[in-house]
This record gives structure tokens, C-alpha cells and sequence, in this order.
């Protein structure tokens, strides 16, 4: 991996990145930019496979977006990454604009301005962020490697400032500072020093020196308390209004400091938000908690926090004793990790802990007991059977397990179970989140239908649903879970609920004429008979009209524009197409720049019947449009 490409936070909060432009040079190949060489010393060359892919979109979507023309980063992570977590991977996509912009491949605006890439090469280096680096100062870089600043300035053949650093752990490094027959700087431990892109370097602070950063800053007195409570003063704020403190990606690390000092100008936090830094100790973090007696939520996620001792376990008992919304995201814990330190938070009633190595569940017996919300998301659960040992928090509303790998959802016979159609597990979750999972089988849908209490479900980006139209797939689950609420965030209105199940009913008459005393049909259709007993049954042969209409063969309609310079026309479509794709569609027919607002059916059959195609979601078999029919277009 490069010095050049090693992975960073890239956009300072202060100066966020808003598009790319395609820059000077016209090339659609991965450049990665020259590297410094001395023999094995120097800069070495490569990137990940994560940037690689990166750098190829942005180069791909602003060449495909032509001249002149922008996109915005956003747009390159949706590209790439999962719809349910693209915006954690913004930071990456930025950083990696940045480095594209400083080959001159690409052109990075704020707004309306270029950004200036280019950082001075002076004695104290100052990058976009408003943070200057000097030597002798602590920093750490995108992977929280430590490590002090030797040098600053320019390195011979590269652009911009470079930090000279001498690594706390040697094998980071790659040289002793020297470079060909120059030595920028020496180190105590042979080869832990590197160059790194002033960009890439963070400052290590204080938690006082982190509040001074955060809340206020005096020029006169630049370390004290009194500066921040003057800040705050300037701004109409006094510190003990202070509800919420929020010091993330600070690089903020558990030194031994008057902790005791700071708290008491903030006794009211009622937040504490410290993720994203450098803390490792939980002697750091009770200590910090003892002080704020009314914390009702605390984040420490993304910290390299060590396991618990049993000593800080009983010295910090009661630390936490009022909080109730614990998040610990991406701190390499797993499951028995967590239930160790529920000790701490005996109330806590939300619990956040996505992205840790979460494979395998241990009951909980005593503590979270109070849990209504429980985050699990990009964990690595596979089998379902260790969820259902979550069924002992009988207060839990709210499950998200996106992003795991579960496959198949069934839930157990129980022997003194009157009704199989119902379930015990689980008796108040009434929001369910399984988006991006492994779930192949519609069998799975239906066992949900077991929940008492459920009424909202996100199941998308599942490989069940890439057999059918995104329109159908909802309709089929709507139809077997019949206490839903709202599907994938959207609300299930009465005439949806109506269309959906008599629909389904049609669908399986068929297989249910010819398989009805079918022990597999029961299992894989649980609510069919509720569903006939609901809305009557269907007569054989019906099921094999509607999959006539529903099948992919074309149809011929006409096309009428209502503007005067367009002509009707006539074109063949198919039935599976959604009205989205109809859209789209009729722009390209027409070349017009946007697609149409309104497009109105009208009956071949009855010219007096028309209705709106008002769901861009829905297909043209669904709304009954039909060989001959007239679609009036409307911009």
C-alpha cells in the first residue's frame, strides 16, 4: 500500500466536499501517482481493493457525466455499496476524490469553488481542516497507528507537505527518515519512521485540549478552562446548559489528566458522544461517566477499547447507573464480551452494537432485561436458532439484523402450542429490520406471520426477491403477514392489504386445487385457507389468466404526447414494466430532457375508461393495461 494511498478521513468538517468534476486529464485507467524510491526505502506502491474500486466509479461517473458536469459523492457510494450503509463508506469516497484531484484526473469543487488541493510547503504544515502540525507533535493516521511528527514540509519530486513520522511501533515504518542521498529526519528505532500526506495525520489531544478544540478557544490563554467557559460565554452558552458533549474523531486519548476539573464546568451532559478516537482504557471511560451524574446516553464506538478487568468492573459499577442507550459500534467485541459489561448499565433500554464479531449468543439471565431496541447490524450471525435466543427479552420492539448472513427463518413446533399459526418467541417485537441478508425461501416470509405483535419489516436486498418484479415481491409478502403495518418504511393502506391478498389467493388457486390436502402446501402457504375463508376461492384455470397477463409477451399501445409538437406513436411493451421504467421509456422515445409527470390509460375496450398510472412501483399487468390501449403522456 502506498504512503499515497493509505486509507484516511478525508473531508475536514469544516470544508465538506460537495462534487467532482472531470479534471484535466482524459484517461479512464487507475492512475495511483508517482512514488519516492530508495532501494527498499521510501514510498512503496499500491492500494487496496476496496480504493481501487473506488477510484475506478468516480473516473467511470464523471466521464460518463461529461464536461462541466458534476457528481456528487453520495452518488459513487450508492453505486457501490449497500443501500443500508452506504453513507458510513462517504469518508472513504471523499478521500479518494481528493487523491484523484491531486493527480489531476478529476477536478473537486465545494460548491461552486474548486477546492485548493495544494498545502504549502513551509516549516508547520496546515491542511484544509485548520489544524497545524509541528514537530515533536503526537498524531495518528486513518488505521490509529501513533506515532510522532519528525518532519514538515516538502519531499523532493512529490507535491504538497509530507509529514516525516517516526512510528510507536516500529514495523509501521519503512526507513530511518532518509531518502536517496537526503535525510529529512533520524529516527530513535531503526526504520519506524514514513512519509505520510499531511492529510492523513491526525493530532493526538486531551480531552481539556479536545473541549478547547470543540467549544471555544482563546488566543491569549490557548490551554485553559476559563478560554472555553469564555467561548461559550461570547456565544450566549454557559457550560452548565451543556446537555449534549460531543468530542468524536477528536483523536482524543485516555491521558492521565485532571478529569475531575473538566466535568465540573458540565454537570447537566446528558449525551456523550466519543466515538471515533483513541481511547483504550475503561478506567478512562468510568472515570469519565463518575462525573456525569444525569448521562443518559453514551457512543464509544470505534475506539481500540481493551476487555474489561473484573477490577474495573466492580470500581466502575456504578458509574453508568442512568443510562440507558449504550452504542459500541465497530469495537471488535463479541457477544460474551457485551453481556460482560451489561454489569455497568443495569437500565440501559437501547443497545447499539452493529459491525463487532458477533457470531454466537449467550442468554441473557440478569442483566438487559429492560432491552426494547437492540442494533445487531453487519454482525456475522448465520443461524437464526441463535436470534431466537433473544426471545428472554420479552420487552424487545425493535431488532435490526441487517447486514448478517442469515439464511433460512423457521420457528419452532411447541408442544403445548394450541395454535401453529402463532408463536411465543419474540411476544412484543413489533419492528423487524433483515435487510441484506441470505434469506432464499418464501417459507421464511411466512413464518413472521407468527409474530403477535409485528408490524413493520424490512426485508429487502434478499436473494427470494430476485425472482419476481420488486411490485409482486411486496404484494406477496403484504399477503403473507397479515398484521403488517408498513413494508420497507412504506404504509400498508386497506385497499393495498385487499389487493394483495386476492391476488395471492389467484395466484396459488392452481397449486392449491391440485395440492390442497398437500402437507407441503400448508407449509409453505400457512395463511392460504385463512385467506379463501377471507375473500372466497377461485375457480380452477383462473390462476393461468393472470399469469397470462403477467408474463412477458409484447403489447402494442399508443403513445400520446400532450404537446403539440410531438406526434403519437405506436410501441410495443411489456407487461412486467414498471411504470418507472415506463417513464424512462417514454423520455427516450420522445427525447425529451426530463420524464413524464402523468401518464393516464385509456381502455381499448371502453374509450370512456381511463385511469392514472400513479405508481412508479407498480407494473403495467397490475394497473390491466391491454393490446390496443392509449397511454396519454403529460410533462
Amino acid at each position: 500500500m502506498t504512503e499515497q494511498g493509505e486509507i484516511s478521513s478525508l473531508c475536514p468538517s469544516t470544508c465538506p466536499l460537495r462534487k467532482f468534476q472531470t479534471g484535466k486529464v482524459s484517461t479512464t485507467s487507475i492512475k495511483t501517482g508517482e512514488s519516492i524510491s530508495n532501494s527498499n526505502e521510501g514510498l512503496s506502491s499500491g492500494l487496496n481493493q476496496v480504493e481501487e474500486v473506488v477510484r475506478e466509479s468516480i473516473i467511470k461517473l464523471t466521464k460518463s457525466r461529461g464536461a462541466q458536469k458534476s457528481i456528487c459523492p453520495s452518488e459513487v457510494c450508492r453505486k457501490i455499496f449497500p443501500s443500508t450503509c452506504w453513507r458510513a463508506h462517504m469518508q472513504l469516497v471523499r478521500r479518494v476524490g481528493f487523491e484523484l484531484a491531486e493527480e489531476d484526473i478529476i477536478v473537486v469543487t465545494q460548491l461552486v469553488d474548486e477546492v485548493d488541493q495544494e498545502t504549502p510547503n513551509t516549516a508547520s504544515g496546515e491542511p484544509a481542516g485548520g489544524e497545524s502540525f509541528n514537530v515533536g507533535d503526537r498524531i495518528h493516521d486513518p488505521d490509529k497507528f501513533l506515532g510522532t511528527v519528525k518532519y514538515v514540509g516538502a519531499v523532493e519530486k512529490q507535491s504538497g507537505t509530507w509529514l516525516g513520522i517516526e512510528w510507536d511501533i516500529s514495523s509501521r515504518g519503512k526507513h530511518n527518515g532518509k531518502l536517496g542521498d537526503k535525510e529529512y529526519f533520524t529516527c530513535s528505532v531503526s526504520n519506524a519512521g514514513s512519509f505520510i500526506k499531511i492529510h492523513k495525520a491526525r493530532k493526538l489531544h486531551s480531552l481539556k485540549e479536545a473541549l478547547v478544540l470543540r467549544y471555544g478557544y482563546d488566543e491569549a490563554v490557548p490551554n485553559s478552562l476559563k478560554s472555553i467557559e469564555d467561548g461559550l460565554e461570547r456565544k450566549k452558552i454557559s457550560y452548565n446548559q451543556l446537555r449534549c458533549l460531543n468530542l468524536s474523531s477528536k483523536g482524543v486519548i485516555d491521558s492521565p489528566e485532571n478529569i475531575e476539573e473538566i466535568l465540573s464546568l458540565c454537570p447537566n451532559v446528558q449525551v456523550l458522544e466519543l466515538a471515533d478516537n483513541l481511547i483504550k482504557s475503561w478506567s478512562f471511560v468510568g472515570s469519565l461517566c463518575t462525573g456525569l451524574p444525569k448521562l443518559l446516553r453514551i457512543d464509544f464506538s470505534k475506539n481500540p477499547l481493551t476487555e474489561i478487568t473484573d477490577e474495573e468492573l466492580e470500581q466502575y459499577k456504578s458509574a453508568f447507573q442512568g443510562v440507558d442507550h449504550v452504542i459500541l459500534g465497530s469495537s471488535g467485541y463479541d457477544w460474551r464480551s457485551f453481556l460482560k459489561l451489561s454489569v455497568l448499565w443495569p437500565k440501559v433500554s437501547n443497545l447499539q452494537v452493529p459491525f463487532n464479531c458477533i457470531s454466537t449468543i449467550v442468554p441473557p439471565t440478569v442483566t438487559l432485561m429492560n432491552i426494547t431496541s437492540l442494533d445487531l447490524e453487519g454482525n456475522k450471525i448465520i443461524c437464526w436458532n441463535e436470534i431466537l435466543k433473544f426471545t428472554v427479552l420479552e420487552r424487545l420492539e425493535y431488532l435490526n439484523l441487517c447486514g448478517n448472513k442469515l439464511k433460512a427463518i423457521r420457528f419452532p413446533a411447541e408442544t403445548d402450542q394450541v395454535d401453529t399459526l402463532t408463536s411465543s418467541f419474540f411476544p412484543n417485537l413489533k419492528k423487524l429490520n433483515l435487510t441484506e441478508n441470505s434469506i432464499d425461501d418464501w417459507i421464511s416470509v411466512s413464518e413472521f406471520n407468527k409474530l403477535k405483535q409485528l408490524e413493520e419489516l424490512r426485508i429487502d436486498l434478499n436473494p427470494f426477491m430476485n425472482k419476481d418484479t420488486r411490485a409482486n415481491n411486496r404484494q406477496m409478502i403484504i399477503a403473507r403477514i397479515g398484521r403488517l403495518k408498513k413494508l420497507e418504511g412504506v404504509d400498508i393502506h386497506r385497499q393495498e392489504r385487499r389487493d394483495s391478498e386476492i391476488d395471492y389467493v389467484k395466484r396459488y388457486s392452481d397449486q392449491w386445487h391440485a395440492e390442497k390436502d398437500s402437507f407441503r402446501f400448508a407449509a409453505e402457504n400457512p395463511r392460504y385457507m385463512e385467506l379463501i375463508k377471507k375473500w372466497g376461492q377461485s375457480e380452477v384455470g383462473e390462476t393461468s389468466t393472470v399469469v397470462k397477463t403477467m408474463k412477458s409477451s409484447l403489447i402494442n399501445v399508443t403513445l400520446v404526447p400532450q404537446i403539440p409538437s410531438q406526434k403519437p406513436c405506436a410501441k410495443k411493451v411489456v407487461p412486467t414494466m414498471t411504470v418507472q421504467k415506463l417513464k424512462a421509456f417514454v423520455q427516450r422515445v420522445f427525447k425529451e430532457t426530463e420524464p413524464p409527470t402523468k401518464i393516464t390509460a385509456v381502455s381499448s375496450r371502453n374509450p370512456g375508461i381511463s385511469f392514472s398510472l400513479d405508481d412508479d412501483f407498480m407494473d403495467l399487468a397490475t394497473y390491466s393495461v391491454e393490446e390496443g390501449d392509449k397511454l396519454l403522456i403529460v410533462w
